[in-house]
């Protein structure tokens, strides 16, 4: 019995050494700048998991699906950027309060490795929200709306898998949420 004990002591001891020395710590990671993650040398095998953390473009009060930026139909104003994860309280439009409002979320992602099978972790939106990687729809929870009558929210951790076909990630996320009062979580 004795034995047993000291085997599984020394197991987790090991496998507490292997999870440590695999991830970097969190001023390792790369961050979002201007909308754009450049993760090119990055490798997932080696460096370990990648929180996509940083400066996301934010189109307050805009409700914009893949099609759109794909034709680069840009009449809209920028906000500017927004920090994720944060709350988007002082970016949700002037006649909205308490955390109320919507938007669209993007960031670009830039990789140098292609066909990889990555997923995506979605612990805590608690609002609507629909996501989608290079076009396609990975994720929603919800119903998203620009109005209250629209908006359902929903609360769904998720984990979204997907293959990097290019050297470029697209990730849009639409979040509403109309009908709470606290302020929209950090999104993405």
């Amino acid at each position: 019995m004795k034995k047993i004990g000291i085997f599984l002591f020394f197991l987790i001891i090991t496998i507490g050494i292997v999870l440590v020395s695999t991830t970097r710590p969190n001023d390792e990671h790369p961050q979002a700048k201007d909308g754009v993650l450049d993760v090119t040398g990055w490798k997932f095998d080696k460096d370990g998991i990648l929180p996509l953390n940083g400066e996301w473009e934010f189109y307050r009060d805009r409700l914009i699906g893949p099609d759109q930026f794909e034709a680069d139909e840009r009449g809209w104003p920028i906000h500017s950027t927004i920090e994720v994860p944060n709350s988007w309280n002082a970016y949700v439009s002037e006649t909205q309060n308490e955390g109320r409002g919507y938007g669209t979320y993007r960031l670009v992602v830039k990789l140098d490795e292609q066909d990889q099978i990555l997923a995506l972790k979605i612990p805590r939106i608690a609002t609507a929200y629909k996501l989608w990687m290079n076009g396609e729809l990975l994720a929603a929870s919800g119903s998203v709306g620009s109005h209250a009558s629209e908006a359902i929210p929903h609360y769904l951790p998720q984990v979204a898998y997907f293959t990097t076909t290019s050297g470029t990630i697209d990730i849009i996320v639409q979040v509403s949420n109309l009908i709470m009062s606290e302020e929209a979580s950090g999104c993405p």
